[in-house]
């Protein structure tokens, strides 16, 4: 009996983390005071070459107002912005090009009810 409790409360937790996803799967999740946004890229990005974000946010009344991508130890960030359009799913964001290998991060801004706030998840290129 114990073994089925605990069972039921691991399956409970696991549904609770993947409660933000993307069909087809994740490259990561974002999260930030009750807050979520998960990503996942296509194609894979590499250095040169245009890629798109397929994006979902989950928690309490946010939207995606933008989307950026930046190298914070070179302070600078890409030389195109990306376009953000809503999807059946969340949210595509196009136009990403990552001009030089090293640490990214990308930035996802999200509209609430409380105001703009900012989820950040580091990349390796």
């Amino acid at each position: 009996m114990r073994l089925a409790v605990f069972l039921l409360v691991l399956l409970a937790a696991g549904t609770a983390r993947a409660g933000c996803a993307l069909p087809g799967g994740v490259d990561g999740i974002a999260r930030a005071d009750g807050h979520a946004v998960a990503y996942r890229f296509e194609p894979a990005p590499k250095v040169g070459r245009p890629f798109a974000a397929l994006i979902r946010v989950c928690g309490p009344a946010a939207k995606l107002a933008a989307v950026d991508a930046t190298m914070p130890a070179h302070r600078h960030g890409m030389n195109y912005k990306p376009t953000v359009s809503e999807t059946e799913q969340g949210y595509r964001a196009e136009g990403f090009l990552l001009h030089m290998p090293g640490a990214w991060e990308f930035r996802f801004d999200l509209r609430t009810d409380a105001g703009t706030k900012s989820l950040r998840a580091p990349f390796d290129l």
